[in-house]
């Protein structure tokens, strides 16, 4: 398993997510480009659960890509299925939704009829 965690450099610990009330109308999406709009906050949908994630590594992820408490670690980490992770699941979920720009293009398919064009943001 050590060698799994190295080869894959911990992804599984370099950001934290919770799920979220599954956005049922235009209205719900709202806070989902809110959340799209800061840095490092992105948005998932995988098995039709809805997660807020934050690309931060835990503190404990040593240089080599394991654990450093790793005999007192989390429940949340200890009930991590070994064949359930990241490196397994190649990063990919049913949707991925990583800016407010995509979010835009997202609710444009969804809700075409609701979606009204918004005036372009100025470039930083």
């Amino acid at each position: 398993m050590a060698k799994v965690c190295q080869a894959c450099r911990g992804r599984c610990c370099r950001y934290v997510a919770i799920e979220i009330d599954t956005p049922e109308d235009f209205e719900d999406f709202q806070n989902i480009r809110w959340y799209c709009a800061h840095k490092n906050v992105w948005v998932f949908m995988d098995d039709d659960e809805w997660h807020v994630a934050f690309d931060t590594p835990c503190e404990y992820l040593g240089e080599d890509h394991l654990c450093t408490t790793y005999e007192t670690r989390p429940d949340v980490c200890r009930n991590h299925k070994f064949g359930e992770c990241d490196y397994f699941l190649d990063g990919e979920f049913d949707l991925e939704l990583r800016s407010m720009d995509e979010v835009d293009e997202y609710l444009r398919k969804r809700f075409p009829k609701k979606f009204l064009k918004r005036p372009q943001r100025m470039k930083r």
